[in-house]
């Protein structure tokens, strides 16, 4: 019979497995469970199954257990220790002598930190008091307590300052002189904390991941944050973004397909998604930084990628050189690859702020020139003059029967889709962002519009052959048509534009890989 509670003896962690735990979870509770764990760990050291690289997966999986809906409300998830060592690799050199974590959790990301400066510099750096542990989960900072404790000894480990409690609270605050690296809570909350510091960015967006940068940018003179990806773009993020724009540095996006940053089981689910999907960022900002961010695209990348494109020195040449600044006509910060910057600046030249929202009849006007457009897209948008059997479409129509073949092949073309990628890239391609396209209908000759009107009708004939079906919710019409048509509405495209640029350079934005130019299969 399993002894529990204060019996167990520290031997018998010798055979423990994840069932081992999570009865010992239901049978004594979380926090006893861990007390035990921690004190073997101090003890006895790591095991195959009881090392620090586990414990933020094993602390999740006890969270769900115990309360699904309490881990959902604090939006609590571990971060990967491949994504811990880049994130401490990108904050080491940054200003600030005070070291602080904000929502340590089992403390992986300030064990990365600690790793990644050698065992001389962590612990000058702990005996120093130099290192700021925050956490609203009592038994979450004990775990990153004992964890330090075991790899650098008590006095280490009780020079280390913790903050336990609500991080937003005015009695939380960061020291003097502080860096922070932190994977804050992914949680919405529907009422504002009585003794918080009320803010915009606070009542308007109400996410707690955004509350806590907002905290950490105006109070540290550098920091690493992981987040969603969402306040990049996404309109109700914009009050957070001009307080982003105060500051200066660079921000790495993350795709969720084909591989994600937040790999692995997503305990205590409440759908059929059982992965940590999260469309994730990773955020840098420095003092003495000019302002404003130099922004990656969305990085898309395969998981024999991964330790090759997760080092400072890969994802750097994601980067543009240029810096954005958030203003009433530009307010949202676009994702572009760096290759992809000077044809972009071209169709915002070309455009002279002319739209696609100008060629649309209103809703009232007879649909006499229309088509339409699957509304999800991963790898590229299409478009057809019939309604298709699927049940997310957008069902366009259009002033004049020029427009509509133009606007077709815009579609069909890399650059609608690219402009989806650049300014949001979630899952859903929403009429609003379709309205914002640059339209270059105005500048095309003659000839221009009899190529758009004779490619849509040779592409049109041929539809019925490239229809493709999925039934992962229903039955999911689209269409693939072979990249040829693609290449030849691109090439037309840049030659409006006045560049002499090879077509293929769009190949970027439909790759699945990283590090090498991968087009999918749509030959």
């Amino acid at each position: 019979m399993t002894r529990s509670g204060a019996d167990k003896k520290p031997a018998e962690f010798g055979g423990y497995n994840l069932s081992r735990y999570l009865h010992d979870v239901e049978a004594d509770g979380l926090a006893a469970t861990w007390e035990r764990i921690c004190r073997h760990l101090v003890r006895c050291g790591e095991s195959k199954f009881l090392c620090l690289r586990n414990f933020g997966q094993l602390y999740e999986a006890g969270l769900a257990l115990r309360d699904k809906g309490q881990k959902k409300r604090s939006g609590q998830y571990y971060t990967p220790d491949d994504v811990a060592e880049l994130m401490a690799r990108e904050l080491l050199p940054l200003p600030g002598t005070n070291l602080c974590d904000v929502a340590c959790g089992t403390g992986r990301l300030i064990l990365g930190c600690l790793d990644q400066m050698g065992e001389e510099k962590a612990r000058e750096l702990l005996t120093e008091g130099c290192v700021w542990l925050y956490d609203s989960d009592q038994t979450a900072l004990a775990i990153c307590r004992s964890s330090i404790r075991y790899r650098y000894g008590d006095a280490c480990a009780e020079a280390v300052h913790t903050v336990a409690g609500d991080f937003l609270s005015r009695r939380a605050a960061l020291p003097d002189d502080c860096k922070v690296i932190a994977n804050p809570p992914y949680a919405k909350y529907a009422e504002l904390g009585k003794d918080w510091t009320r803010t915009n960015v606070q009542r308007r967006i109400r996410e707690y991941y955004t509350a806590f940068m907002e905290k950490i940018l105006s109070r540290s003179r550098s920091s690493v944050l992981l987040t969603p990806y969402s306040f990049i773009s996404g309109k109700r993020f914009y009050p957070l973004r001009k307080v982003l724009d105060r500051f200066g540095g660079a921000i790495y996006s993350f795709d969720n397909v084909p591989a994600m940053i937040f790999r692995g089981h997503k305990h205590g689910v409440f759908n059929s998604n059982v992965n940590n999907s999260v469309r994730a960022a990773i955020t840098v900002t420095a003092e003495g930084e000019k302002r404003g961010y130099r922004v990656s695209p969305l990085i898309r990348f395969k998981n024999a990628e991964r330790a090759r494109l997760l080092t400072c020195e890969a994802l750097g040449t994601f980067l543009p050189p240029s810096r954005q600044r958030i203003t009433p006509k530009e307010p949202m910060y676009r994702k572009c690859f760096p290759a992809l910057e000077e044809l972009y600046g071209r169709w915002l030249q070309r455009a002279e702020g002319h739209t696609l929202s100008e060629l649309f009849a209103g809703r009232k006007a007879p649909k006499r020139w229309e088509l339409f457009m699957p509304n999800t897209c991963r790898y590229y948008t299409a478009a057809s003059l019939s309604r298709l059997s699927r049940t997310g479409q957008v069902a366009l129509s259009f002033k004049e029967p020029g427009a509509l073949p133009y606007a077709y092949c815009l579609f069909n073309s890399s650059f609608a889709y690219w402009y989806w990628r650049m300014f949001d890239g979630g899952i859903i391609y929403q009429r609003l962002l379709l309205r914002k396209i640059p339209s270059l209908y105005h500048r095309l000759t003659d000839d221009d519009r009899r190529f758009f009107a004779e490619t849509t009708q040779e592409m049109a004939a041929s539809a019925e052959r490239f229809k493709i079906t999925k039934k992962n919710v229903g039955l999911q019409e689209s269409i693939r048509f072979p990249r040829r048509y693609r290449d030849r509405i691109n090439a037309r495209i840049i030659a409006i534009l006045g560049l002499d640029l090879d077509c293929r350079l769009l190949d970027l934005v439909h790759s699945n890989m990283a590090l090498k130019i991968s087009v999918t299969g749509d030959e």
